[in-house]
């Protein structure tokens, strides 16, 4: 689908709520919508066999990681022992107070959430093992997984000790990498990882509504990954063929995908090219008053000293959860 024809389909407002619920009824509170809490839900209760482990990147306050342990409640193989690993910092950011009123009390800067958490999968916990601290500290060392939740790739950094620590032991033909930040415009390296990693991973869904596409490994990871030390060289024509890639996976929910193109080279200090290709969505129609783009034009207007706490913010806009452009 082109820009254009894909542009024309974007619907130009949405709520702050309808943002953060996902369009529907949402159960547990949190940074997910809807559709992924029901996905994985069903996933964990027909599809989940217990050949590997359940990672959980990033948890939060726990609306994925609950999702899956009511799933697994359901579950007719019932396993017994903690299948879920929980990964999580557990510490409260200042952007975070945007959530504030999910949370049972408000916390401070720097303050652990983590006891909340645990409050709220008590009920749960039989299946649950929980990671407090930096994740590329703990690592990986239980075997295969079956499924692996990512709402970790904050950075590349990041994005490149995931790849390299948990990739590896994902189960060919059953195990499942469900990625919650494809559509979010902030996370470009992202892309850039999964179409180099494009004959390992088939496309299994992407989920309306949402940030989310999920994949299912089709061949046994033995990739070099050497290569991840080299994205920020990554060549033009490649960074077209990424995007174009991209694109393909998410239907009409295009707008946040486009903006994280014109991301990667504001995150690679290109602001000319930024500039040409956010004014190349506006020519195709894409609307200037788009959230995410906006936030792009911003960056691009901000002068050197002010943009580094235009990234922190960026980094923390909320996931798209309604419409092709988003919310």
């Amino acid at each position: 689908m082109g820009f254009r024809s894909a542009a024309n389909q974007i619907p130009y407002a949405r709520s702050f709520v309808r943002w953060i619920r996902g369009g529907g009824p949402q159960t547990l509170p949190g940074m997910t919508s809807y559709n992924e809490q029901v996905y994985l839900k069903r996933y964990a209760e027909e599809m989940y066999s217990g050949r590997g482990e359940i990672v959980d990147l990033g948890c939060w306050l726990g609306s994925t990681t609950i999702s899956l342990a009511q799933g697994l409640q359901k579950n007719l193989t019932r396993p017994l022992a903690k299948r879920i690993h929980a990964y999580d910092r557990f510490i409260w950011e200042p952007w975070m107070d945007q959530f504030s009123n999910l949370t049972a009390r408000q916390y401070l800067s720097d303050e652990s959430f983590l006891g909340e958490f645990e409050k709220r999968t008590e009920p749960y916990k039989r299946w649950i093992q929980i990671y407090p601290g930096d994740l590329t500290q703990i690592g990986w060392s239980d075997g295969p997984i079956e499924l692996l939740v990512v709402d970790a790739m904050k950075s590349l950094d990041l994005a490149k000790f995931i790849v390299r620590e948990f990739y590896g032991k994902i189960l060919r033909t059953k195990g499942l990498l469900f990625h919650q930040d494809f559509k979010h415009f902030y996370t470009s390296w992202i892309h850039l990882i999964q179409y180099r990693l494009r004959d390992y991973f088939d496309l299994e869904a992407s989920l309306k509504n949402s940030g989310t596409v999920v994949f299912r490994l089709k061949r046994p990871f033995d990739c070099n990954l050497n290569w991840l030390d080299e994205l920020d060289t990554i060549s033009d024509d490649e960074v077209e063929s990424t995007f174009e890639y991209s694109l393909s996976l998410v239907g009409t929910e295009v707008a946040n995908v486009a903006a994280a193109k014109v991301m990667h080279f504001i995150h690679a200090g290109r602001m000319d090219k930024a500039n040409i290709e956010l004014e190349r969505l506006f020519q195709a129609g894409f609307p200037k008053n788009h959230p995410e783009l906006s936030v792009c034009a911003r960056l691009l207007k901000a002068t050197a000293a002010d943009r580094s706490a235009e990234l922190a913010r960026a980094a923390s806009t909320p996931k798209p959860s309604v419409g092709a452009c988003g919310p």
